[in-house]
């Protein structure tokens, strides 16, 4: 088939130099793209997957000239980071000299921030967010910023708690009369000591100007006090 079969999962390049600068840059900016969905729209296409096809034509199948993993690899990374997207690559052989080469993708997850870029050059510029779209992979609006931040924040942990006694555990009631009681105590207590003055010791006696203050009333009213 021709382009029109691509979408937000799929792109399909029949002439693709993998080898050049150009070339890896596509594809370093695909895997970005993909990487910058959201689960929830991607879940219905392989598995949340992106797929890029390298070699294939409408009506034909071209073919690329086979390229080591490791060169792949080393020409995308300065454009995701080491902390970048997850990606991998399947071969599928034509003949001795040509095959087809699939960038997979793996699917975005909630609790992903933004992947951006890492690197300048090639129309990508380190900083820049880079979207996935049906039939495109272009810069991030400032919605799909914003969408993508919610990405990174939108996480509900699956948490299952049991709860055991490592001991024993004692029973406890709380008898209110006790309380009260004590209540009663304590209020009794308080206003004999507003209005009867602390009695004298032979510390305060002697004491002179402390010993004074030591004695002296509550000078609040009942409600101040």
């Amino acid at each position: 088939m021709d382009d029109r079969v691509e979408r937000h999962f799929l792109e399909v390049k029949s002439a693709i130099d993998i080898k050049g600068k150009d070339g890896i840059a596509k594809v370093a900016k695909f895997i970005l793209g993909a990487a910058n969905r959201m689960p929830d729209d991607v879940a219905r296409y392989f598995e949340g997957h992106a797929v890029m096809v390298l070699g294939v034509a409408a009506g034909s199948v071209p073919g690329i000239e086979p390229v080591e993993a490791l060169d792949i690899e080393r020409g995308v990374r300065p454009f995701l980071s080491v902390n970048g997207p997850r990606w991998d690559l399947q071969r599928v052989p034509i003949d001795s000299e040509r095959e087809v080469l699939l960038i997979l993708v793996d699917p975005p997850e909630w609790g992903q921030p933004p992947f951006p870029c890492h690197k300048d050059g090639l129309g990508l510029y380190s900083g820049q967010i880079i979207v996935r779209a049906d039939g495109e992979t272009r810069p991030a609006n400032g919605e799909e910023v914003v969408h993508l931040l919610g990405r990174s924040r939108d996480v509900n942990p699956d948490v299952d708690l049991d709860v055991v006694v490592d001991g024993v555990a004692g029973a406890y009631i709380c008898n209110e009369q006790v309380l009260e009681v004590h209540l009663r105590r304590e209020t009794e207590r308080l206003q004999r000591a507003m209005t009867t003055p602390e009695p004298a010791t032979p510390y305060t006696r002697n004491m002179g100007l402390l010993g004074a203050i030591g004695q002296r009333r509550e000078n609040r009213t009942s409600e101040e006090y």
